[in-house]
Order: structure tokens, then C-alpha cells, then sequence
């Protein structure tokens, strides 16, 4: 499953070229953090791919509610209301003993596995996020604190000051891009699982609803 999980993170460790600095060039302040925009989510296919995988490992067995959504899905062409398909699968689930409580039950299982995939993604983002983001915020912190004693020292200091300031501005840039990448999964993980969520919350108020 990380396997799955990490396929969905760009690599923001790719080499970058390394500019050195000018020997004219004098030692300046410390540079600010890039803003960082804000990434609206947007359903995601892989990401719906992993639930879609996580929910059909979670298969209930015998007929519950994926194999009623699946027969829902093959009636797209049937010239029916939708209330109508939803009590035509229906009747073929009580010829097997399906009650219309089963069906809920199971649409609540699906819900808790869903939840339970958004808790693993989260844990797994957050130990991206140490890796890429937390510890680069210590380097910068650690050069800056760099940067001010070598001012002090300047005129002996300048080249090793610039030197330093350019690998904060490139770790800065890494940490932009490493914290835009996790947003955006983040936002788009969020975005898939409530649209899924949502799907089945929906025929969940259509079973209520529709079925007697």
C-alpha cells in the first residue's frame, strides 16, 4: 500500500545545477520563505483507484451493497426511474435473503473503510512531510543562523555567506515545492474521498428512501 501511496508524490530531490556565486557580490540579508499558494482539491484517479481497491478488499461476502451498486451500474441502459432500479435490484437481494438493513450496514462499512484509508494516507503524508519539509526547515534554520555569525566576520566571510544563501534560496524552493506536491495531494485525496463518500452517503439516502 506506501508503494501505491508514494507513487502518487513527484520526487522533489532531482539534481538542480549549482550556481556559484560571484566574487563581486556582497553578502545580503536572509532571504524570505516563498509563499506557498493555496491548492484546491480535485478528485484524483489513482487516489480513487487505492479506495476503489481498499473497498473491494473489504468485500463483505455474499451480496450486500457493491454487488447491489454493481447491478445498479449494469441497469445504466434500462429505461427505468432510478427509484425504480434501485427496488428492481432490491427484489433480486431479497430473493437472497438481503434485507434492506443489510444493505445500509454494509454502505456504513464501506464509510468506516474509507475513513480508515484517509487515517493511513494522512500517516504516510505526514512522514513525507518530515522527511521533505520538516528537516529542510532545520537546514534553513541552521544555515541562517549560519548567514548572521559569518556577517558578522564579513569582509573575511563573504564568499562562504553567499555560498550559504544561495543553498538556503534552493532549499526554500524545495521545501515550496515539497509542501505545494503534499497540499495538492492532501487537497486532492480530500476531494476524492468525499466525492466517493458522497456516492455512497447518497444511495445510502436512496436505499432509506426508495427501498421498503
Amino acid at each position: 500500500m506506501f508503494g501505491k501511496l508514494a507513487s502518487i508524490f513527484v520526487d522533489t530531490e532531482s539534481d538542480k545545477p549549482k550556481v556559484a556565486p560571484k566574487a563581486s557580490e556582497a553578502p545580503a540579508s536572509v532571504a524570505p520563505k516563498p509563499v506557498m499558494p493555496t491548492i484546491p482539491g480535485q478528485p484524483d484517479p489513482e487516489m480513487a483507484k487505492i479506495i476503489q481497491e481498499a473497498i473491494e478488499a473489504s468485500n463483505l461476502p455474499g451480496f450486500d451493497y457493491i454487488e447491489f451498486r454493481d447491478s445498479l451500474v449494469r441497469m445504466a441502459g434500462v429505461p427505468m426511474t432510478e427509484e425504480q432500479k434501485f427496488q428492481a435490484v432490491h427484489a433480486t437481494a431479497q430473493s437472497m435473503g438481503v434485507t434492506k438493513q443489510v444493505l445500509l450496514d454494509a454502505v456504513d462499512h464501506y464509510l468506516k473503510v474509507i475513513e480508515s484509508k484517509a487515517a493511513e494516507f494522512e500517516s504516510f503524508v505526514s512522514g513525507v512531510e518530515t522527511q521533505q519539509v520538516t528537516s529542510k526547515e532545520k537546514s534553513v534554520a541552521d544555515l541562517t543562523t549560519t548567514i548572521e555569525g559569518e556577517a558578522a566576520e564579513i569582509n573575511r566571510l563573504t564568499m562562504s555567506i553567499q555560498e550559504h544563501r544561495k543553498q538556503q534560496d534552493a532549499i526554500n524552493l524545495e521545501i515550496l515545492q515539497a509542501k505545494q506536491d503534499i497540499q495538492g495531494k492532501r487537497s486532492a485525496f480530500e476531494a476524492t474521498r468525499a466525492a466517493i463518500a458522497n456516492n455512497l452517503t447518497a444511495d445510502r439516502s436512496k436505499i432509506e428512501t426508495y427501498l421498503k
